[in-house]
């Protein structure tokens, strides 16, 4: 999602005047700390979630605690108890459980906030990986904590671009745990986002930006108006034509992101 920061992320959160923001999956840790540096340029304070500390945790650790806090702990047992937020970056576990509980805690969170607050904007979420790989398939850092009635049929295999079953041998991602199939009503971070939107009538309105694992952006239908949603319109509404070529152009990315990954197995770890 860091990718991302520059043309996206970083506009936005100036457009709302984000004073709070959240991370929830922090990785690699190289989106904390570029949420780090936003804090400190512009007086706001940061919340990031992630059960594990992100590689160089102990020289980050000390500029974090300038600005906010780090929460050693899976998002849906915390989400309640972290005060409200300006901006959500989701990037956690890819999967429809996860992600479908984390927006509906948001949203119970915020509005609790926005019924006694004067704040002129609503929440603004983020979400990675809405198109391929897991825009419409599971996949389970940890399977043990989905709940088994929640959770699809995963194997350690890799994927293919051009198939929807999970493939025996080569592929991508091979060394996690991932639906054995594609599609269906309750599997992928796109499919939950989709889910959440539509259980809460036209209160919402769901952008997509088709590059790099593809970018789901969320908002209150009411700040389509505002100035930070003309620049999410401006982002997603594209041309037919425009479309294709991001999402032709994506495609070849990510032919070459499986076909190294069949090449060098788990070495490759390129995850989404």
């Amino acid at each position: 999602m860091h990718r991302f920061w520059k043309t996206v992320t970083l506009p936005l959160f100036e457009a709302i005047g984000a004073h709070r923001v959240m991370e929830i999956g922090s990785q690699s840790g190289a989106g904390t700390r570029k949420l780090i540096e936003y804090c400190r340029t512009h007086d706001a304070r940061c919340h990031i979630v992630d059960p594990f500390r992100p590689p160089g945790y102990v020289e980050l650790e000390p500029e974090l605690a300038t600005v906010g806090k780090f929460h050693e702990a899976l998002s849906i047992n915390v989400l309640p108890d972290i005060e409200p937020c300006d901006a959500y970056l989701i990037d956690g576990d890819h999967n429809f459980y996860t992600v479908r509980k984390e927006l509906e805690i948001i949203h119970d969170v915020t509005s609790n906030k926005a019924a006694s607050s004067a704040s002129s904007h609503g929440p603004l979420f983020l979400l990675h990986d809405v198109c391929w790989p897991y825009g419409r398939r599971d996949m389970y850092y940890q399977p043990s904590n989905i709940p088994p009635d929640h959770r699809n049929l995963w194997a350690r295999l890799g994927l293919d671009l051009d198939k929807d079953e999970l493939v025996d041998h080569g592929g991508m991602n091979q060394h996690l745990a991932q639906a054995l199939c594609a599609g269906g009503n309750s599997n992928g971070v796109r499919t939950a986002a989709e889910s959440f939107v539509s259980d809460h009538g036209k209160q919402y309105r769901f952008y997509v930006i088709p590059i790099l694992h593809g970018l789901g952006i969320i908002i209150p239908s009411k700040d389509e108006q505002q100035p930070y949603g003309k620049i999410v319109r401006e982002l997603c509404e594209t041309t037919d034509r425009q479309r294709n070529l991001l999402e032709l152009a994506e495609r070849d990315r990510l032919k070459l992101l499986v076909k190294l990954s069949s090449i060098h197995g788990d070495t490759a770890k390129p995850i989404a």
